[in-house]
């Protein structure tokens, strides 16, 4: 039988260094509110990133277990349906229903960066290897391209 975790948790376990070299933090993050939907580590494996029902991303030192930043996605855009990191880590993709948009998020300070509005409720985002560009596809059939203003445009 599992063990049961309550809603809001977040647990992060080390794998014997077989996954990732995870500084040596194993437990349970607490601050959610409500029900998790998803967490990434982010690049060099000592922080994660976790999202929930709360309308809110939390940033987490995986070494003392400790969150460093929350980031409130809003009440009017709650309706989260994914969330993608980019490969360094900086920005977030963050996909609603109701009006379906796609928000381009930096993660350090919180603040929006571009909004993507759409016909068809976003699914399944992600960032190209190198973060130029941005991909969601809908449950419609539609796949959305973008490339990512302003982070690579050269002059």
């Amino acid at each position: 039988m599992g063990v049961r975790i309550p809603p809001g948790v977040v647990e992060f376990a080390e794998f014997a260094g077989k996954v990732t070299k995870n500084p040596g933090f194993s437990g349970v993050l607490s601050g959610h509110t409500e029900h998790l939907f998803g967490a990434f580590l982010l690049p060099g494996g000592k922080r994660a990133l976790s999202y929930a029902a709360d309308r809110t991303a939390r940033l987490w030192d995986l070494a003392s277990g400790k969150e460093l930043s929350r980031l409130e996605l809003g009440d009017n855009l709650s309706n989260i349906r994914g969330l993608a990191m980019s490969p360094d880590g900086k920005h977030i993709l963050v996909g609603h229903d109701g009006k379906p948009t796609v928000r381009l998020i930096e993660l350090a300070t919180g603040n929006e960066i571009h909004r993507y509005n759409l016909t068809t409720n976003p699914r399944g985002l992600s960032f190209s290897p190198d973060g130029r560009f941005a991909a969601a596809g809908s449950w419609r059939g539609i796949v959305y391209f973008w490339r990512i203003p302003g982070l690579f445009d050269v002059e």
